[in-house]
């Protein structure tokens, strides 16, 4: 018998909830993967945080929700890149895709 999910953290992933998430970079120069964090949901097992992005390229995961007490997909995953003073910078990309609540994204620039 085929499933449609795996468990994860004795919760089973939600197969009606996935956050696509396109990342273009126009920095001016490379981003470069730094850490993620999930909130409810993990990285589907067929996708992977792009480990570089070039200027000008973009690129894509999927991250999938879960099912139970944190239902969704809700995570956030950081990119470093130079800004144009050569200051080290991490980039936050955040995704809130609750099941059944409206969908939010948030971007953070700090210096590192």
């Amino acid at each position: 018998m085929n499933t449609v999910h795996e468990a994860q953290n004795k919760e089973e992933c939600d197969p009606d909830v996935s956050t696509l998430v396109k990342i273009h970079n126009e920095t001016g120069a490379t981003i470069t993967y730094f850490t993620k964090h999930d909130f409810s949901g993990k990285l589907d097992k067929q996708s992977t945080y792009p480990a570089k992005i070039e200027n000008g390229e973009s690129d894509v995961f999927e991250h999938k929700g879960t099912s139970g007490e944190n239902t969704g997909s809700c995570g956030a995953v950081v990119y470093s890149v130079k800004n144009k003073d050569g200051k080290a910078c991490h980039w936050m990309l955040s995704w809130s895709n609750p099941t059944n609540e409206d969908n939010k994204v948030h971007t953070s620039l700090i210096l590192a």
